[in-house]
């Protein structure tokens, strides 16, 4: 699951304070940007954890611990599965990935319906059903989370924390 953020950064404030610098404009945005973002994850995680029991995996995943490890896979929660925040030179634009197939069901629901067969059949604390379809309703967590952040203000001071941090750096060095 990527969610593409449509960056609001001021570029000519930018210009203007790297203006005497060496510093590349698009290195210090990328800074910027990837600061914002980890906030936005850990945001996310919050907001994550405040809806799904986080200890118990059947909560918000299709199959239980124990199916998948059967499989010889480890179960792997949405949570540790949040990739480094990603960033594009070239258009000035910022994503962040999560690794995990279902973390996009949760985000935006779902229908599942029969493939191969005309019903569904599975388990639900115990007891097997059945059915044509299911509808996995949407519990986003990571979009109201880049919304807080960069539709909001809160981007800003993030940013300009970084870029003073960046400032500070180069004066050092070059003094």
């Amino acid at each position: 699951m990527a969610n593409w953020i449509d960056c609001d950064i001021d570029i000519k404030k930018i210009e203007k304070a790297l203006k005497d610098t060496k510093l590349k404009i698009d290195t210090v945005i990328i800074k910027m940007q990837r600061a914002v973002n980890k906030e936005v994850i850990k945001s996310a995680k919050a907001r994550f954890k405040a809806q799904f029991d986080v200890n118990n995996h059947s909560s918000y995943t299709m199959t239980s611990p124990n199916a998948e490890n059967r499989a010889g896979k480890n179960a792997q929660p949405i949570l540790k599965s949040f990739k480094n925040v990603k960033s594009k030179k070239e258009k000035r634009t910022s994503w962040i990935l999560n690794k995990s197939y279902y973390a996009n069901w949760l985000e935006n629901g779902a229908d599942i319906k029969a493939k191969n067969k005309k019903y569904l059949r599975f388990k639900v604390k115990g007891e097997w059903k059945t059915c044509e379809s299911v509808t996995i309703p949407a519990r986003p967590f990571v979009k109201p989370a880049v919304n807080e952040f960069w539709q909001g203000s809160k981007h800003v001071e993030i940013q300009e924390k970084i870029l003073q941090k960046e400032l500070e750096k180069y004066w050092e060095r070059n003094n």
